[in-house]
């Protein structure tokens, strides 16, 4: 791994990495039925080795402009990837190593005084042999990887803002995010196929929207600073509320309401009651404080569901000695 870094003025520095992975696997796979780990055991296929060896060089480059004091612009090209793979289920297939190409520009801001702080970027990823975990004609049982062929394209804008005007401290935070899977046909759609009586399905996911890539987010954290008076000279006491959206998305490639999680708006709430000087704190804090129920991941094929965490609350007390 290697890093340099290069002024090309006062204000404009361009800096850049590189690493070299080498991969070496063998794989040896051997079915068999048997009565736990008791022989004799029966073979079910005969044993097979498999072997794989590749190597990948990841990178960035990223061109860092300093305006002034109160702003700061950056471009920046990375490379990075998942390796190559073998399927442990017949046919025992070899899928390709995920090439992944990051394009991002970003600008970040001080205003007022540095009483607010805003980031915003701009980023493309160009991914190519996109490795998905599909049902094939050919595999008799399981699954096996796959890769898209053509070009995944992801891209979106991100903006985060962060305010400290005298008492009151404000976060925000939004993306937009578009997705959209490379050139993928004769797929089986399991879903499809239960319904068809267990004949298979095929069909072509090209250009579905990627797994677990929401369309938007957002979120915003509202706090405020009561100095008390009276016998409580000294104290503060800080309300504080966050409040996080995240549009609907798909855990899988499929176009069913069973591999779809519903977009949920969910809140959280702190009191911190806090002693001159932080000498100690105490805090009441409530997370999903409006008890939002909600399936927080699916996984296999619509088999397990996962719920997201119900209403919790608690009360944590701190001391400084």
């Amino acid at each position: 791994f290697g890093h340099v870094a290069f002024a090309i003025t006062d204000n404009l520095e361009i800096e850049g990495g590189a690493r070299y992975t080498n991969y070496l696997t063998t794989q040896f796979t051997e079915f068999t039925f048997g009565f736990g780990f008791t022989p004799p055991t029966i073979p079910f296929a005969p044993p097979t080795t498999n072997k794989l060896h590749e190597g990948s060089v990841d990178g960035q480059v990223a061109l860092n402009w300093t305006i002034n004091e109160q702003h700061f612009a950056y471009a920046l090209f990375s490379r990075g990837h998942v390796p190559s793979g073998i399927n442990i289920f017949p046919p025992f297939r070899i899928y390709d190593e995920m090439d992944i190409k990051n394009y991002e520009a970003g600008w970040k801001a001080n205003w007022m005084d540095n009483q607010i702080r805003t980031q915003a970027n701009f980023y493309y990823m160009d991914i190519d042999n996109q490795q998905v975990n599909f049902e094939s004609t050919d595999v008799v049982i399981g699954q096996d990887n796959r890769s898209a062929p053509g070009n995944t394209e992801i891209y979106g804008i991100e903006f985060s803002a962060q305010a400290h005007v005298n008492d009151l401290h404000v976060d925000l935070g939004m993306g937009y995010m578009h997705s959209d899977i490379g050139k993928f046909e004769n797929v089986v759609d399991p879903f499809r196929t239960l319904d068809n009586g267990g004949v298979d399905v095929v069909i072509d996911l090209s250009g579905e929207r990627t797994p677990y890539t929401p369309e938007f987010t957002g979120n915003v954290g509202v706090s405020y600073d009561f100095h008390l008076g009276g016998m409580l000279e000294g104290y503060m006491l800080t309300p504080r509320v966050d409040v996080s959206h995240t549009s609907d998305l798909k855990t899988k490639l499929w176009d069913s309401p069973l591999v779809k999680l519903d977009n949920r708006t969910l809140a959280n709430g702190r009191l911190t009651l806090a002693a001159p000087g932080d000498k100690w704190s105490a805090i009441f804090w409530a997370n999903n404080m409006f008890d939002k129920g909600y399936v927080s991941g699916i996984q296999n094929l619509a088999s397990l569901y996962y719920a997201g965490r119900p209403l919790e609350f608690g009360f944590n007390l701190k001391y400084n000695f």
